[in-house]
């Protein structure tokens, strides 16, 4: 893989994570915002 597919990977992980650890009501309003430079994830 290469380092960009790699650093998606990352930001999928972590996004996943998150959504893992919100209760069931907040499970919906998970989202994946990327920032400008794509070096982290952030969720809402």
């Amino acid at each position: 893989m290469d380092e960009e597919s790699l650093l998606e990977l990352q930001r999928f992980l972590r996004y996943l994570h998150a959504r893992q650890t919100l209760d069931k009501d907040d499970e919906t309003s998970c989202g994946l915002d990327i920032s400008v430079n794509h070096k982290q994830a952030k969720t809402n």
